[in-house]
């Protein structure tokens, strides 16, 4: 169970205890625009990411609009008429993360992110991060994701948001797709699908 996380060794210091983190300060940014690429004699529109070391190409997803993201996060993508609905994506090297990425790292990781939030935003986790073979619902450059959920109170509506790991050539990429908990299933696969498609390209 998560709870007995908190006596894992690495993990805890006496009383406090010392939960894997994101690297804030290591996280880099991405520049996102629109290309054009000919596939079948077909001009067909592709969403361009891009950072000072990582470029990759995707389908775009409809409506969504980057704005300027915040601390800690690579790229912000919102729904134009609903900035509820959105995705962040974070990546930084896995050197600067300081752990493997293993069933007991994000289990610690999320419960470090309990600490986050206050008892009135009733955070509760949903799903517990696993790493299986079976079918992979989630993928970027066409690696599987070690996906992890949970759900808290905003402004008193109830979110969800999931978060979806990979450990990709020495990179950590997180993809967090959050959405309003009752929308949470439709919107998760409008964003799943795009992502799919993500394929790295040279600088």
């Amino acid at each position: 169970m998560i709870t007995s996380l908190f006596c894992l060794a690495g993990f805890a210091s006496g009383e406090e205890a010392d939960y894997p983190r994101i690297p804030v300060a290591a996280v880099e940014r991405y520049a996102a625009s629109t290309i054009s690429e000919v596939i079948e004699s077909m001009n067909v529109p592709l969403t361009l990411m891009r950072s000072s070391s990582l470029v990759f190409k995707m389908d775009p997803i409809d409506n969504h609009i980057a704005v300027e993201p915040p601390a800690g996060v690579s790229a912000r993508l919102t729904h134009y008429a609903n900035p509820a609905l959105k995705v962040d994506l974070i990546s930084f090297k896995k050197a600067n993360f300081g752990h493997n990425l293993s069933e007991a790292t994000l289990n610690a990781y999320l419960l470090g992110r309990a600490q986050d939030f206050t008892e009135e935003q009733a955070f509760k986790i949903l799903n517990e991060p696993a790493f299986t073979t079976g079918p992979a619902r989630f993928r970027f450059f066409g690696v599987r994701s070690v996906p992890l959920s949970y759900s808290f109170l905003e402004k008193d509506v109830q979110l969800t948001r999931e978060e979806n790991w990979f450990d990709i050539d020495g990179y950590i990429h997180i993809i967090s797709v959050e959405a309003p908990s009752r929308f949470f299933i439709s919107y998760f696969e409008s964003i799943r699908v795009p992502f799919n498609s993500s394929t790295p390209v040279g600088n």
